[in-house]
């Protein structure tokens, strides 16, 4: 496996100026040894011993989950049934995360969730991303 020493490679400039009104200068749009500052302070949150203490955290969120499948499942007289799997894990990652960082679970917030989504469907859009006009 090869391992670059070098800063130099990064995202690129013109698009993480478009982005610097929503993202700040956070890790996500930086670049050089100013994102290898930032990654080495979140580093730790994901030392394996810090992500084994939150398993817990995340049975409590998956569970339910888990019981609304095999409710699905029996709704149909036990066998196949069809599952929108990406809303589910959408909402399972940001209840997860929500008990991590804040506490309590996604529901008591998801109206902060609900506009984060709306942040990130208008963030993915090309024409934001690329300053190029949007058709349809």
């Amino acid at each position: 496996m090869n391992q670059s020493l070098t800063l130099d490679l990064g995202k690129p400039s013109d698009m993480t100026k478009r982005l610097r009104p929503m993202l700040g200068n956070g890790i996500l749009r930086s670049n050089g040894l100013f994102w290898a500052q930032q990654r080495k302070i979140v580093a730790p949150e994901f030392f394996m011993d810090k992500v084994k203490g939150m398993v817990g955290l995340m049975l409590e969120s998956a569970e339910p989950l888990v019981r609304k499948w095999e409710g699905c499942i029996e709704g149909r007289g036990g066998f196949v049934a069809e599952i929108r799997v990406d809303e589910d894990l959408r909402s399972v990652s940001a209840d997860v995360i929500s008990r991590a960082c804040f506490g309590s679970s996604y529901f008591k917030g998801k109206q902060i969730f609900s506009k984060l989504r709306i942040l990130q469907k208008t963030i993915s859009n090309q024409a934001f991303l690329f300053g190029a006009p949007s058709f349809g």
